[in-house]
């Protein structure tokens, strides 16, 4: 329905109080590459407004093709008469100061440099701000968000779509890209590695969004391989192909898609190891730029019980949780993912998320999510002891969180008492709005736990 990724985060703003006023004229975003001039290269475009816009009191803006040389930096948007737009430190969300690729920053009037780390390329720049209760156009808080242009970054768009459910591209079902070199050739392929596979109701298709392609059963060779079943278990698959058929048995899978112009084939291997990602042994990787799995970085596995009354009902419910712990010693700035012991199973940042959370673990942001396959964590933590809990799910997803040990021990009773508003995500690492019953992560200020509602 909207034209930008910037819409759907920045509905959460609509019932914010809009108090600042935008001035008439030019807004310039400066510091890109270190460029401060103004010109019609760094000039935003006012986009024109539908229905839905006026209604909603939405503005956007855009440059196109900025071209991104300088990947680390400082950004400022500037206005006539001295406005100036900077890094809304006060934003009700926690995000920290740094603009990565595809992640949203928040901006307020008169507020500090924005900070960068973006790779090198094309990009398309968006920026949004709700009318004020008065009409006026603008308000407290303003969104920013640059979105890749680079080819380079269609390497990993093919996804798995129609498997436990799963309508939509995320993380968790994207293929990774798999280069090898043989007897002189090049050959591509795209792996899902360790995949769960429970239902296919409606059958699965492979989406390349990187040109909006939906590859379905072929229908030439469709004849030759109408299901997919354990026996069975390959497919070929064509542009706009019908869903093709699944039976195959519940369990983790290797999934392999070699894309080959007219004919595409995909084919399913039951993993050697079906033992389920919450139950497997995890490290910590990258710690301190330590790369070694030992005893020192590896995470221990915890059963806990958790107890509440069913509103329903009022019959007591008793649900186990399991977390990954492991206490550390964060010496400097690094980059970390976590491993299986084997090194089947690696999880890295999720880029589903970065409209909420950059790629940034921090003192003031120590909670990310993580999907197998992700890449690195930034780690900016202060040096200092911490409690790091890691939550893997079924689904290749999982969160991180990392906890001061005399924070660890005040709990939930501690947590309470910030006067913060609580963000609360549930275990696949979504947002949620209205936590109902189940079980969410809470994340309150600079603390995070586990929440039963």
């Amino acid at each position: 329905m909207k034209k930008s990724l910037l819409l759907s985060a920045s509905l959460l703003f609509a019932a914010s109080s809009m108090t600042a006023s935008v001035p008439q004229g030019n807004l310039y975003l400066k510091g890109l590459n270190g460029v401060q001039t103004e010109s019609a290269s760094n000039l935003f475009v006012l986009g024109e407004r539908d229905e839905d816009d006026i209604d909603e009191g939405l503005w956007r803006w855009s440059i196109s093709n900025v071209e991104v040389t300088e990947s680390t930096g400082s950004l400022t948007v500037s206005g006539p008469n001295g406005f100036s737009l900077g890094f809304d430190v006060d934003n009700e969300f926690g995000i920290t100061n740094n603009l990565a690729n595809n992640s949203m920053v928040y901006l307020a009037e008169g507020g500090p440099a924005i900070n960068y780390d973006l790779k090198p390329g094309e990009y398309t720049v968006f920026m949004s701000v709700f009318e004020d209760t008065e009409g006026d156009m603008g308000g407290d808080t303003w969104i920013l968000q640059f979105k890749s242009l680079n080819p380079e970054e269609d390497d990993e768009s093919f996804y798995l779509i129609g498997f436990n459910g799963v309508e939509d591209p995320t993380a968790a079902c994207r293929f990774v890209k798999n280069v090898q070199e043989e007897d002189g050739e090049t050959y591509v392929s795209y792996l899902l590695p360790k995949y769960y596979i429970s239902t296919c109701e409606n059958g699965f298709t492979v989406l390349d969004s990187g040109n909006s392609v939906t590859y379905g059963l072929d229908p030439a060779m469709g004849a030759m391989t109408p299901e997919v079943t354990d026996e069975s278990p390959m497919a070929f698959l064509g542009a706009d192909g019908e869903a093709v058929k699944s039976s195959l048995k519940a369990g983790y899978y290797n999934v392999t898609f070699m894309p080959n112009g007219a004919m595409n084939m995909i084919s399913f291997n039951l993993s050697d190891d079906q033992t389920p990602n919450d139950e497997l042994e995890y490290y910590l990787i990258g710690l301190n730029g330590d790369d070694v799995l030992g005893e020192a970085n590896k995470f221990t596995r915890k059963v806990e019980t958790m107890e509440y009354e069913d509103e329903d009902t009022g019959e007591p419910v008793s649900v186990n949780t399991i977390t990954y712990s492991l206490t550390a010693e964060v010496k400097e700035a690094c980059e970390l993912t976590v491993s299986s012991a084997d090194k089947t199973v690696v999880y890295g940042y999720n880029s589903d998320m970065a409209a909420f959370m950059p790629n940034d673990l921090s003192d003031s942001m120590p909670f990310t999510m993580l999907v197998t396959n992700g890449e690195p964590v930034k780690c900016n933590l202060a040096p200092g002891t911490y409690v790091i809990n890691f939550i893997p799910t079924e689904d290749g997803t999982a969160s991180l969180s990392a906890i001061a040990p005399e924070d660890e021990e005040g709990g939930i009773d501690e947590i309470a008492g910030e006067n913060v508003a609580p963000v609360y995500y549930d275990l696949q690492g979504r947002r949620v709005q209205n936590p109902e019953k189940g079980i969410f992560i809470e994340k309150r200020g600079s603390k995070v736990a586990k929440v039963i509602r």
